[in-house]
């Protein structure tokens, strides 16, 4: 064989081009392997296993699953917290087991997420005869450092998909903030850069914590009454809201003395959580917030055969969260926006009093009770009174 053709053999033979070669396709492989892991847990929805109950989704799959086992429901009251502890439903279903109702309030929850939660009811087959959402004072207004609708699509980031470009675009009081808003849906492991950190830097407890809600979450949704809070504190007993503070040193220097453990200072604490961030907040009803509602109400009406809007009870005697001027023009906008809604009902404030809150925003066990009675009563007509 003449040589040149012998080195062009043992250039073809060796070790280092090939060795190349095959690097290159395991690195084709290991970015496609990544890849597909990628679009499998971010966008095809293969995280909702990896949740544990402290993840932000955790609400939103849990009420998944509560709409999947419960497509019966004829009622679906919408809202965030002061839905999630106030609306009981296990009252609403003794009252009227005929309309079940379903309780899908989540945390912090904003006008997207609401929206977003009736669809998927929908799409899951669910058939309801009226949809109940319950507005907090701060729902028309701009809070200053939080963004509701980001915080809406990292509570959704499990139950994201395409068609929720459309819906930003109607959430989005301008073309670059739904370009930002739109980044976030299509660039979406960024909405799970906390939950990933959690995951990465705690693997062993977290894998754990995983297998338990895992668990858990096969048949949570079977029971949703089950899953209703006993709050029993009642905010009277916290004494007067401008001297909380004063109250809480008191109590806690009272426990050092004693040193022992007092459910009081944590539902003082809990009193003190809520109030705090809505001292003297920079409330104003704003435009865009108010279209936003019109759009949603518009949505839901058109899907649901009635739709009703009620104001979330709260306590502030002193109008230091919410003052006259901000109720009055938060009154007068919901009344406005109500007149122009085709199909949807304004039902009557409740009148609510300091023995039915366990903080000022939330209702305690029998406040829940009496505000689902009232509700029942504003929607389907008196309680009958049994007779003895």
């Amino acid at each position: 064989m003449p040589e040149q053709f012998r080195e062009n053999e043992a250039v073809h033979d060796g070790s280092p081009r090939v060795t190349r070669g095959r690097a290159q396709w395991l690195g084709y492989g290991i970015f496609f392997v990544l890849l597909a892991s990628c679009a499998y847990l971010f966008y095809l929805g293969g995280y909702r296993r990896l949740l544990v109950d402290e993840s932000a989704s955790f609400a939103v799959e849990l009420t998944m699953r509560i709409i999947d086992a419960n497509r019966d429901a004829r009622l679906l009251v919408v809202g965030n917290s002061t839905v999630a502890e106030g609306f009981r439903a296990s009252t609403y279903n003794d009252l009227a087991p005929e309309a079940r109702a379903l309780n899908l309030g989540i945390g912090s929850a904003h006008f997207y997420l609401y929206e977003k939660i009736v669809a998927l009811s929908l799409q899951r087959g669910m058939q309801p005869r009226a949809v109940l959402l319950m507005l907090t004072p701060e729902s028309l207004s701009l809070r200053p450092g939080y963004d509701t609708l980001l915080n809406d699509l990292t509570l959704l980031k499990t139950e994201l998909g395409v068609e929720d470009y459309a819906r930003l675009w109607r959430h989005s009081p301008s073309f670059p903030a739904f370009m930002e808003s739109s980044s976030r849906l299509a660039l979406r492991p960024a909405l799970y850069s906390a939950d990933l950190k959690d995951l990465l830097t705690h693997m062993v407890p977290r894998v754990r914590k995983i297998i338990v809600t895992q668990n858990w979450l096969k048949t949570a949704g079977e029971q949703p009454e089950a899953l209703e809070t006993d709050h029993a504190f009642a905010v009277c007993d916290a004494g007067p809201l401008r001297e909380l503070q004063q109250t809480i040193a008191a109590e806690r220097a009272l426990l050092s003395n004693k040193q022992s453990v007092s459910t009081r200072l944590a539902d003082l604490e809990g009193v003190w959580a809520g109030y705090a961030p809505r001292v003297h907040q920079p409330l104003a009803v704003n435009g865009f917030e108010t279209e936003r509602l019109v759009r949603l109400l518009e949505f839901l009406a058109a899907r649901v055969p009635r739709v009703y809007v009620v104001q979330a009870p709260y306590f502030d005697p002193d109008f230091d969260a919410y003052t006259s001027e901000y109720r009055a023009a938060l009154a007068q906008t919901l009344m406005a926006v109500i007149a122009q809604s085709p199909g949807v009902t304004l039902l009557p404030e409740f009148p609510a009093d300091c023995s039915m809150f366990f903080d000022t925003v939330h209702l305690n066990h029998t406040g829940g009770d009496q505000f689902t009675t009232y509700l029942y009563e504003q929607m389907e007509g008196p309680v009958a009174v049994p007779q003895h």
